[in-house]
């Protein structure tokens, strides 16, 4: 039995993966509806890949099985009010939390992360527990069954993968806020598969341990049968339990690319991890190595990367969202902290373009001594590229700035595509 979906449908499920789909010619859209319609959907096309030394997926340039997993995202995510974790929401209530531990007499930390998160949790798990029987179309349905059967894990890379791991998440977060709460629970973030608790009380690690053990168990593998292939574990090398009657003087954890510092008086200073550093390192690294002797093109590059770039998503929905991008947005909470940054992070910022035209024997270009250029400085005065036509770069000067860059735009341009375009040539992704 088909599906039923009509031309603009499928327009918008196709421009939730790319906003290129929404040019598709209308007899290439009428086959998809007609395809839909006849079940011709085939999930055998996915693709795997590695990517940064993950394995990934996608479904290239397969319309109907692309159009399918985003209308099922999006009916799962209504039907069961997916919420998806902000990680600069998060951040906010972290950096808040972590100052208010000197109140407390007693607390213990807790830093825990899924080992390979994904690539674990099982998608004929996920249909038995929460799909079977919901509220869903058959005919939907029956294809999420074929998809799970077909594709067993909720590899990476795919919108029903992120949707199917935090539906389930949801129902981990509630059996941890239960766990805890009968020792006092101060605190609960969870992003994706990386959590951190705080409790005003002592748990021993092997306690914490046990009741995180005991959920992912109560959770993920409620049902010992041959559909449940889910093997979620905790990653051992990123559980930390830090009290605080046995605090040393020099303590450390991270969460979601910040580094905390603190000593046995709770005195924090803030940054951002080695890990993260050495890779925003390597990537202007080799920009300045492949592009120095574009002078013009090269500033581009460096302005962009210095700055919390801001943008609207494309209108594919009634409502349009505010995009933040970049190592500024990315840190922003750090701007509250600049006299507690720890070492590292501060060279890092106010230095990272200089080494690396230093680190080549380049002689440094004359703006990169300006503010402008410096991240520091950037993060300081939360430095913003907003390309928005009324109230940031105007349609004209984004024009002329694409030009600069090598790029000729077509006449009847969007602002949006101007703005893809230029954030995609300098190397700022979309």
């Amino acid at each position: 039995m088909g599906i039923k979906i009509t031309n603009e449908q499928v327009v918008r499920y196709l421009s939730k993966s790319d906003y290129k789909y929404r040019e598709l010619p209308t007899s290439t859209i009428d086959k998809i509806v007609d395809d839909f319609d006849k079940d011709k959907i085939d999930f055998s096309k996915i693709q795997y890949f590695k990517f940064n030394g993950r394995r990934l997926a996608k479904f290239e340039s397969a319309y109907n099985e692309i159009a399918f997993v985003n209308m099922v995202s999006d009916k799962i995510n209504r039907l069961f009010d997916v919420k998806y974790p902000n990680r600069n929401a998060i951040m906010r209530k972290v950096f808040s939390t972590m100052m208010l531990l000197k109140d407390l007499k007693d607390f213990t930390l807790i830093r825990f992360d899924f080992k390979k998160y994904f690539s674990s949790v099982s998608t004929e798990y996920i249909f038995k527990q929460y799909i079977e029987n919901s509220t869903l179309k058959r005919e939907i349905k029956d294809k999420i069954s074929e998809y799970a059967k077909t594709i067993p894990y909720c590899v990476p890379g795919i919108s029903i993968s992120n949707t199917f791991s935090e539906l389930i998440a949801m129902e981990f977060d509630t059996e941890i806020n239960r766990c805890f709460s009968k020792y006092g629970i101060v605190f609960y973030e969870r992003y994706i598969d990386d959590g951190i608790i705080v409790i005003k009380n002592y748990l021993s690690r092997k306690e914490v341990l046990n009741i995180i053990r005991n959920s992912i168990l109560k959770v993920y593998q409620k049902e010992k049968t041959r559909l449940n292939k889910t093997k979620l574990n905790l990653n051992p090398l990123k559980f930390q339990v830090i009290n605080r009657r046995n605090i040393s003087s020099s303590n450390e954890f991270n969460f979601l690319g910040y580094q905390f510092e603190f000593n046995s008086e709770l005195e924090f200073k803030y940054g951002i991890t080695k890990k993260k550093i050495k890779k925003f390192t390597k990537k202007i690294d080799k920009l300045v190595s492949l592009y120095h002797t574009d002078l013009t093109y090269m500033r581009h590059i460096l302005k962009a990367n210095s700055s919390r770039v801001v943008y609207y998503s494309s209108a594919i929905e009634k409502r349009r969202l505010w995009i933040q991008k970049g190592l500024i947005a990315n840190y922003n909470e750090l701007k509250y902290h600049l006299h507690e940054l720890i070492p590292s992070t501060e060279g890092f910022l106010k230095n990272v373009y200089k080494d690396a035209f230093n680190k080549l024997g380049l002689i440094e270009p004359h703006y990169i001594n300006s503010e402008r250029y410096n991240l520091y400085c950037n993060l300081k005065k939360n430095k913003a590229l907003i390309f928005d036509e009324k109230i940031g770069i105007s349609k004209d000067q984004l024009t002329k700035e694409l030009v600069e860059i090598g790029i000729v735009p077509a006449t009847d341009s969007t602002y949006y595509s101007l703005t893809r375009n230029y954030l995609i040539k300098v190397k700022m992704g979309h």
